[in-house]
């Protein structure tokens, strides 16, 4: 007898629909409307804390598309499965969430679950949130519900099938929500501990510096190792910083406060926000923050033997960028690239270090990475700097740097600014034919 086998369309289908009928088993009830809080129930100093933490988390960055109507959402997130688009966040009854109860916002947060039953997509970090204090959820809703309400509709996610479905998000909860609460590490400090909890939880740093699998859950094994954002390259964290600098506490706290360190250089692309946002918030809270990011195999600030290594490292840096005879380079793509750069660039980065402290392309992050995706992107769009650094501006140079010259551009400062070897892939992040 013979026994017919299921083609992949087949099984496909049959899976889908196991999934529906689990998914339609396991449903979430709709949580009724309230008549939402009104302005004289509201706790001030619950207020003030919520208004902190929304910074830290950077709430305002992913449901903020337009300045004039802050929180209203509207914001695009462009994934591998489509374009998902944030929520409007501000109590207004009809198109955000004013009717929603403590109950719903917090089973939001931690479950990604809407009033409605709804299942959440992932591009919202409730698999972060979850890790909150209830205390602190709290703040945030009674924050949020002190908005101004904004009328604003919610633009429809544009998903490719069957990822605009949202039953079968219940499956992939099961398999990466961790719902467990955070817990204190032993080994730390308790200010330590609490940069723990936020980077963790609340600001889910991760989100961006954690790479993803092709379920779009984040590699837990691969903590802060770096992952693409948005068009961008969010770099590691911690050991594996393509930075020649070590990072030290002050350092993280210079650039996480207002965007910027002289030995690591300025916040740009998705960071901008944060940064922005991080400007507004505690600073105690910023401290704990850099005093945990440090731990992940970062020298500490306190130490003097750090302090020599900088020293050192800042001498052998600081020196006049020296012409290609006195380098005896013969590359053609370096040569081009040195005039490239002595034309349009050399003005500003005339010394590995500027005597002023203006930016040191010899501490650049950036043109220190794995890959020139950041690089290309500073290069076409220009740095648009954080609100606290708005002097240290550079123009795009899109239109007077070509493709090809940005290729040779790229050879001349991995070379004269990096012990890095040249980017060979550089075509590939321009869309290119490799050779």
């Amino acid at each position: 007898m013979k026994v017919k086998l299921l083609t992949t369309s087949k099984i496909s289908i049959i899976v889908l629909c196991t999934v529906l009928c689990i998914s339609y088993i396991f449903s979430n009830e709709e949580l009724a409307e309230t008549e939402g809080l009104q302005n004289e129930n509201l706790n001030t100093a619950s207020i003030e804390r919520g208004q902190n933490l929304v910074a830290v988390g950077n709430c305002a960055g992913c449901h903020t598309s337009d300045s004039d109507q802050p929180y209203a959402g509207g914001y695009p997130f462009k994934t591998p499965f489509g374009t998902i688009y944030s929520t409007n966040i501000t109590p207004d009854r009809e198109t955000g969430i004013g009717g929603w109860s403590y109950a719903a916002f917090r089973r939001a947060m931690t479950e990604g679950v809407d009033r409605k039953g709804e299942h959440l997509y992932p591009v919202f970090p409730y698999d972060h949130f979850s890790k909150m204090k209830d205390s602190d959820i709290n703040d945030i809703y009674n924050y949020v519900m002190a908005l101004e309400p904004i009328i604003k509709e919610k633009t429809d996610n544009d998903l490719f099938f069957p990822f605009n479905l949202r039953k079968p998000l219940l499956v992939w909860k099961f398999m990466f929500l961790d719902g467990s609460t955070f817990k204190e590490d032993a080994s730390l400090t308790k200010n330590q501990n609490r940069g723990a909890y936020l980077v963790k939880g609340l600001a889910h740093c991760s989100a961006c510096h954690s790479p993803r699998n092709s379920f779009g859950a984040i590699k837990n094994g691969n903590f802060l190792q770096g992952a693409v954002i948005d068009g961008w390259y969010a770099p590691p964290i911690g050991t594996n910083s393509a930075s020649p600098v070590p990072w030290t506490k002050g350092h993280y706290f210079d650039y996480l406060y207002n965007g910027w360190s002289e030995f690591h250089g300025i916040a740009s692309g998705p960071m901008t926000s944060v940064v922005d946002q991080l400007f507004d918030a505690n600073e105690e809270d910023i401290n704990s923050i850099s005093d945990f990011l440090v731990t992940l195999g970062t020298n500490s600030s306190s130490s003097e033997a750090v302090d020599s290594i900088l020293v050192t490292q800042r001498n052998d840096l600081a020196k006049d960028i020296k012409s290609v005879d006195a380098l005896r380079i013969d590359n053609p793509s370096y040569l081009i690239g040195q005039n490239i750069f002595f034309q349009n660039c050399k003005k500003c980065h005339y010394k590995k270090l500027s005597d002023d402290k203006s930016f040191s392309l010899a501490f650049s992050t950036i043109i220190n990475l794995p890959n020139p995706m950041n690089f290309i992107n500073i290069i076409k769009g220009g740095i648009h700097p954080p609100i606290a650094q708005s002097m240290r501006k550079m123009p795009n140079f899109n239109k007077k740097i070509t493709d090809e010259d940005l290729i040779h551009l790229a050879a001349y400062v991995r070379k004269n600014f990096t012990k890095k070897p040249y980017w060979e892939d550089i075509k590939e992040y321009l869309d290119l034919p490799m050779d």
